[in-house]
């Protein structure tokens, strides 16, 4: 177990979380992971083979059945290993033919 320190002003609470939701376990990646992580999945453009890119990636987000986001701050998050599974089951189409 890892202690949670929630200082508040009046009080410091302390909070006592399981190591398995300790925010060092949680392995969390943003846009610009996630397009690692489907690089190294072979998720990449099926035309070119670069990467795709982050403005994709906001795109594949948004589909049913991703991995939801946790919010950090004011961003979103997702947890490595959910992405990386997804990937791993995402049958991946042609997309739009590619301009040069």
């Amino acid at each position: 177990m890892a202690a949670l320190d929630l200082g508040t002003n009046s009080t410091d609470i302390t909070a006592t979380i399981p190591d398995e939701v300790s925010p060092r376990k949680l392995d969390l990646v943003g846009v610009r992971g996630i397009v690692k992580v489907f690089t190294e999945e072979g998720k990449v453009n099926r035309q070119t083979g670069a990467p795709l890119t982050e403005q994709r990636v906001m795109e594949i987000v948004k589909r049913p059945g991703f991995p939801r986001p946790i919010p950090v701050g004011s961003r979103r998050a997702w947890r490595t290993a959910e992405v990386r599974e997804w990937a791993r089951k995402w049958e991946q189409k042609d997309g739009p033919p590619f301009k040069e």
